[in-house]
């Protein structure tokens, strides 16, 4: 699998829900038995605080669709701005736990004027 670059946008204290494809190198979406979904967001690289997406594999399965969440009680408390993101899937190879970069890019927060 090779790691996609894509922009992501969520309104502050709105629940956001993503849903996204997971391809191979020849375009051909990925069968996802067996795997685990895992992302954050963070200001930069080295921030020391990084916030979750609930990630999910969908089903079904064999569809490659993983599904990334954010609750409007937590962005509410989340400064607007740019952030970058990383989303990594996680399975077992012939017994060794294999970790893979699937996606990457900037995540907007966008601010929200009614509360």
């Amino acid at each position: 699998m090779s790691t996609t670059y894509a922009d992501l946008y969520a309104n502050q204290g709105a629940d956001t829900v993503l849903l996204i494809t997971l391809t191979d190198n020849n375009d051909v979406t990925l069968d996802l038995t067996g795997y685990t979904v895992r992302a954050k967001f963070a200001r930069h690289w080295s921030s020391t605080t990084k916030y979750n997406f609930l990630a999910e594999v969908a089903t079904p399965v064999t569809a490659g669709v993983i599904t990334l969440r954010l609750f409007a009680a937590d962005t509410d408390d989340i400064k607007p701005g740019r952030y970058q993101y990383d989303i990594e899937t996680v399975y077992d190879l012939n017994g060794q736990i294999t970790v893979e970069r699937a996606m990457e890019g900037v995540l907007y927060l966008e601010p929200s004027i009614t509360k």
